[in-house]
């Protein structure tokens, strides 16, 4: 991926900070203007804001076979460079369709260990093989019945796998989310170790997001 550096004035100049301000969470569900959201959710300025070399290193993702569940996987993103940093298979889950049928073409064109699933907001969907780590960016706080959810993941994980989970803090950045969808870190510590998860909380990798890295309790 390209080098990005953030706008002084990230509002005015990245469309998907701009957009996700205003936007009904249902048009990510069932949107089929993939030239539209390909440019929200893969601008520069996003892209440079999740610093993803530095997250897959903060994550331990350096080549091997890694089994990797990208949950809410929007046009790519991260599932393309997830796909480049394993040689294992790398699973792009979303609830809209048609991001599922542009991925299963991306990956047929870019990465073949990159399988696009379509899943649903309530159930983590069976996968072929079970993972080394399930990442969710950004969607967290889009999904109705978290602990349920999460605490129903755990049996997709392999013996020491984990959850990582990226998510915006609540201070107001004039971008992002609504301020009234988001939920506060300590909100979704709780949340997950309800789930049945220890929780490691990152909250100076990114400037915008915090991480929580998830492993199952024993």
């Amino acid at each position: 991926l390209p080098p990005a550096a953030v706008p002084s004035n990230p509002m005015s100049q990245d469309p998907y900070a701009q957009t996700h301000a205003h936007a009904h969470h249902q048009a990510l569900h069932c949107s089929n203007d993939i030239p539209k959201y390909l440019a929200l959710f893969e601008s520069p300025e996003r892209i440079a804001r999740l610093k993803i070399p530095a997250l897959l290193a903060r994550l331990n993702i350096a080549g091997g076979a890694v089994d990797i569940a990208d949950l809410g996987a929007g046009t790519g993103m991260l599932a393309v460079p997830l796909a480049a940093a394993t040689t294992g298979a790398v699973y792009a889950l979303d609830i809209n369709p048609h991001f599922v049928e542009y991925l299963t073409k991306r990956a047929e064109l870019e990465r073949p260990n990159l399988h696009a699933v379509s899943c649903s907001e309530t159930v983590f969907p069976a996968l072929p093989s079970l993972l080394d780590l399930i990442i969710s960016v950004d969607t967290y706080h889009h999904i109705p019945g978290r602990t349920a959810y999460f605490a129903g993941l755990k049996g997709a994980l392999k013996g020491g796998g984990r959850l990582a989970v990226v998510d915006w803090k609540m201070e107001d950045f004039g971008f992002g989310p609504p301020q009234k969808s988001k939920i506060p870190v300590e909100v979704v510590r709780k949340e997950l170790e309800a789930a049945g998860f220890e929780v490691e909380v990152d909250e100076d990798l990114l400037e915008c997001q915090f991480l929580c890295i998830c492993s199952p309790k024993a």
